[in-house]
């Protein structure tokens, strides 16, 4: 038996004599690591051997293309075709078929080359893809920052505006008290001094002249405005968006607030000259039936109400979502199915268009309806379930579950801050003066806050106000709410401290009523039952 070397010797001779027999051009020189090879003398040794039975191969089956030793034969004896190993290998180091088997590995190296090639390649050409892109974001990059330094600057110079002409209206308004109590200390010294050494004549001349001047600065009095103002710097959320699409950093409003300071009247007089009508008491509100509204068949039930300047009434029923207008005298003009938007409560906006809020659907928001064609036009997305809607002037207020009070700009009806405060499911609200009112019927809570979402003040007696549903408040800054649960309408007074039950269930036979709204310039209300009428009444002070 041969040892590894001497296994190791034949092969390599065998394969130098065969290499000299393949013509030069279809071969390469290659370099054979003689470590490497006797490293692999076991592998030759087994190769030799039969891996399963441990003994030298002396035969061939061609039928299934493997070598076989003398205990393999016993498994083939079947097949036809089996040779002596010998017969097989005679000449196959210099047979045509070892030398296509060897220019087949060297193209196959030569591909795997190939290969290796252009993924290392590859591998260079995206870095320098990344290289390009990186340029490319930085460069966007620069141009965020370019734009964004612009459109702080418009910022700041706005804020900085806003401030220097705030500050100038407040300084001219300064001066001029200044001026009134220079005015003021002068006739006092006067009097005083005519006092100790002038004529009972030339004192009462002097008293009635400064009477005449006293009436006059009670008059400026009248003419300042004490409210406060404040700079509110709103940041547009859609800061987040690309900054192409961003006009500006946000938007600076001037507001004002009511103010904290408080003018003493010591004379009995002096106190009825500047009585204000928001003192006066609610005992004093007189509610007068005008007219009933049947709608009985026309909708199941009715969760919101309005009032157009032709006097149609425009429902918001919750239960199917639909949005159904009457006119004036009782005939259905339109009804509009909003499924998939939802219809818990409704505002105007002007003659031709009105918001409805989505109430307790999925896709949170508000609908913008035409009242003139009758269909919904624009559908506007809120942060939360949306409930009670109102507006003034200038901005459109939303309950929001969960978030606050949400205000749009009433023009543009782009989103704008939230005032945060508490808004649970089904919250009505009101707003006036500067001040939200606010339902919260699962509590049976009105509370009232300012616009900084700061509680001043919270009614909660269940038995006067059960379940606070819609609400209104007038000229005279009196609270109007329907209490589905005490069948009722109350009022109360500006401070929350007093109540009042404007309307009972003894003569309507009130079942559940939900909607309110509270026309101020025709000082009237109008209320309905979750199911068949409308009451409106007018309100008398």
């Amino acid at each position: 038996m041969a040892t590894s070397t001497d296994a190791c010797e034949e092969v390599l001779a065998s394969t130098i004599s065969a290499c000299e027999e393949v013509p030069n051009s279809h071969l390469k020189t290659i370099f054979i690591d003689q470590e490497e090879i006797h490293s692999k003398n076991s592998y030759i040794k087994e190769y030799f051997e039969c891996s399963n039975h441990m003994d030298k191969y002396t035969s061939f089956c061609i039928n299934h293309d493997c070598p076989l030793c003398s205990q393999c034969i016993k498994e083939h004896t079947g097949c036809c075709d089996v040779t002596p190993l010998k017969d097989v290998i005679s000449n196959v180091k210099g047979s045509k078929e070892f030398q296509d088997i060897l220019q087949l590995l060297q193209e196959l190296e030569e591909n795997l080359q190939v290969i290796k090639s252009e993924k290392e390649k590859n591998i260079i050409e995206i870095a320098d893809q990344r290289r390009k892109f990186e340029d490319e974001i930085h460069e966007i990059r620069r141009k965020v920052h370019d734009h964004l330094d612009v459109i702080e600057k418009q910022m700041l110079d706005e804020l900085k505006e806003a401030e220097n002409k705030e500050s100038e209206n407040i300084r001219e308004s300064i001066q001029k008290i200044g001026q009134n109590v220079v005015n003021v200390r002068e006739m006092y010294t006067a009097l005083f001094n005519m006092k100790q050494n002038a004529s009972d004549l030339q004192t009462f001349l002097e008293m009635k002249n400064v009477q005449s001047q006293l009436s006059q600065h009670e008059d400026f009095i009248q003419t300042i405005n004490l409210k406060e103002t404040y700079i509110e710097c709103f940041i547009q959320p859609e800061i987040s968006d690309l900054f192409r699409n961003i006009p500006s950093l946000g938007s600076v409003t001037v507001l004002s607030r009511p103010s904290n300071v408080k003018i003493c009247r010591k004379q009995h007089r002096q106190a009825q000259v500047m009585m204000s009508p928001y003192l006066l008491s609610i005992r004093n509100i007189k509610p007068k039936f005008v007219s009933g509204l049947n709608i009985h068949g026309m909708l199941p039930s009715i969760s919101g109400v309005c009032v157009t300047e032709r006097d149609e009434y425009i429902f918001t029923c919750q239960e199917t979502n639909e949005i159904m207008l009457l006119q004036s005298n009782g005939s259905k003009k339109f009804l509009i199915s909003l499924k998939s938007s939802g219809a818990f409560d409704i505002v105007l906006l002007s003659d031709t268009s009105a918001a409805v809020t989505s109430g307790d659907k999925k896709k949170h928001g508000i609908t913008l309806v035409d009242i003139s064609l009758g269909k919904s036009t624009k559908f506007i997305k809120l942060p939360g379930q949306s409930y009670g809607i109102t507006s003034n002037e200038e901005y459109l207020f939303v309950a929001v579950k969960g978030k606050g009070i949400q205000m749009l700009n009433k023009e543009s009806l782009k989103p704008l801050n939230i005032i945060r405060c508490e808004i649970t499911n089904g919250a009505y609200i009101d707003e006036y003066n500067g001040n939200i009112y606010i339902t919260n019927s699962s509590e049976n809570k009105v509370l009232c806050c300012d616009m900084n979402g700061v509680e001043k003040w919270v009614f909660n007696r269940d038995d006067i106000l059960k379940e606070p549903y819609g609400i209104g408040v007038d000229g005279r800054r009196n609270v109007y709410v329907v209490g589905g649960g005490t069948l009722n309408v109350v009022v109360l007074s500006p401070d929350g401290a007093q109540h009042r039950q404007l309307i009972s269930d003894k003569k309507l036979h009130l079942t559940l009523p939900r909607a309110l709204s509270l026309d101020r310039t025709r000082k009237r209300i109008n209320f309905a039952n979750e199911k068949s009428f409308l009451f409106v009444y007018n309100i008398e002070y």
